[in-house]
């Protein structure tokens, strides 16, 4: 494998991001996370070659990392989708010997299952819906789960922050949810001002 045609690509944001999680956590979590990470995206590195679908580089931005290939076929998509939260579980069966990446993983393979834009879990249903309806009808059903589920982690959040003792922490993680998502977007113009 001739590694020097695999372009990897590292945002600023991603280093700023770095330094705000190495004043808020310690160094163990912030390993351990990355770790997870790594084998997360090696999971859909072994399904791309599965499928047989080339790949050119990584992109590693504030949101996470995302892995350049060519066009997949719904059903590959969803194979190459599944996997990164599949074997990113791996870790549990080692759990007694390394703990906060078997944690990390663990939650980002949940984390990344949940139907959402920019996460495996939406591009899992878009793939089974492109695979059983036509294009139109599984975008449109692809919307409505991603609605519900927001919804449902909303009511959810709500009911934790009113009934619960969480205080706004739940509020707080369905915000970001919802920034993650794409559903909130703020924007940089202010009138008269041209800032980008």
């Amino acid at each position: 494998m001739d590694l020097k045609r695999y372009k990897i690509t590292v945002s600023s944001g991603f280093f700023l991001l770095m330094v705000i999680a190495a004043l808020l956590f310690p160094l163990q979590w912030i390993l351990a996370w990355l770790t997870a990470s790594m084998i997360h995206e090696c999971g859909h590195l072994i399904a791309l070659r599965i499928c047989n679908v080339s790949w050119t580089g990584v992109k590693i931005h504030p949101y996470g990392f995302r892995i350049e290939a060519d066009m997949l076929t719904p059903f590959a998509e969803v194979i190459c989708a599944a996997a990164g939260p599949i074997i990113g579980l791996i870790p549990l069966v080692f759990a007694r010997v390394v703990p906060r990446i078997a944690v990390c993983a663990m939650i980002q393979s949940v984390c990344n299952l949940l139907p959402l834009s920019s996460l495996d879990g939406s591009r899992v249903v878009s793939g089974i819906a492109h695979t059983i309806l036509s294009d139109q009808n599984a975008t449109r059903v692809s919307l409505y789960i991603e609605w519900a589920t927001l919804i449902l982690i909303g009511v959810g959040a709500v009911y934790m922050t009113i009934v619960g003792t969480c205080g706004v922490f739940p509020l707080s993680l369905l915000a970001l949810v919802l920034i993650k998502s794409g559903k909130i977007k703020f924007s940089c113009k202010r009138s008269g001002l041209r800032v980008q």
